[in-house]
């Protein structure tokens, strides 16, 4: 009678330990399919505010609405320190230093970047990694002495040292009929990487500010950010409420059965 004690006894602990361990995985599957914001690392963008160098009557070209670089090469380093700027003709984009009639206020520092017909770009020192969720943010301004370009988008690529590969674009995500003229207006731009990378698999990620515009309406931006949040864990959270009640009734069970009624 009581070797066979002893073998219900044991049977039960293994049991337990079994048991408590598919509840861990069920437990610990249901909080990793939480999303988390908090584990977004932010990626390095080289003078993201166009706060350098900071602009003045010896470095830049004036005017009653601030100071200003042009783009005149194409493309052009100078323009925008640590941006390439490409386009056609003399207005491509650059740096701007905007007076408070134009700007009253700007979202981070002094200095903005301007396009017109023209892109600016940065390939970053960041590789793509599989199974990311990228957010890229711009602060979008129309000034109060131009309209906002009608034509402009804001855009996430992979460079493989030669060619880029457009990840994600987004056109147009303010207008002069939904952004008041002095103000700025924060575009966010989603891409998810896939679990496979394929070629995309070395690559380093890039950005560019676009604006195609006519009339020499203006995009302006400001304070370019890029955060990388790895994809939450995918767990149904049916199959993980079933296990921790199964848990339970388990343990039960065992406990009743290690006890029997005389």
């Amino acid at each position: 009678m009581g070797s066979i004690r002893l073998k219900l006894l044991i049977s039960k602990s293994k049991a337990m330990k079994i048991l408590s361990k598919i509840s861990g995985i069920a437990i610990f599957g249901l909080l990793m399919s939480i999303p988390n914001s908090a584990h977004g690392l932010a990626l390095t963008i080289l003078n993201n505010s166009f706060e350098s160098p900071i602009l003045n009557a010896v470095n830049s070209n004036s005017s009653p609405a601030g100071f200003f670089t042009t783009a005149l090469g194409n493309p052009d380093f100078l323009a925008i320190q640590g941006f390439n700027v490409t386009g056609t003709g003399n207005n491509k984009g650059g740096t701007y230093a905007p007076v408070a009639a134009v700007f009253p206020s700007l979202p981070n520092g002094n200095q903005v970047a301007y396009a017109t017909v023209g892109e600016i770009s940065q390939i970053l020192s960041s590789f793509i990694q599989a199974d990311t969720i990228y957010t890229l943010d711009v602060f979008v301004g129309r000034r109060f002495d131009l309209n906002l370009s009608t034509n402009y988008s804001i855009n996430l690529f992979a460079f493989n040292g030669s060619t880029p590969t457009l990840l994600a674009t987004l056109a147009n995500p303010f207008t002069t009929s939904n952004l008041p003229a002095g103000t700025f207006g924060l575009a966010s731009l989603t891409y998810t990487s896939p679990s496979s990378l394929g070629a995309l698999a070395g690559q380093n990620l890039g950005i560019a500010l676009a604006s195609n515009s006519v009339d020499f309406d203006q995009a302006i931006f400001d304070n370019v950010t890029l955060d990388a949040t790895p994809v939450p864990f995918e767990f149904e959270a049916t199959t993980g409420v079933l296990l921790i009640g199964g848990y339970f009734v388990g343990k039960r069970y065992l406990k009743k059965r290690s006890n029997p009624k005389i």
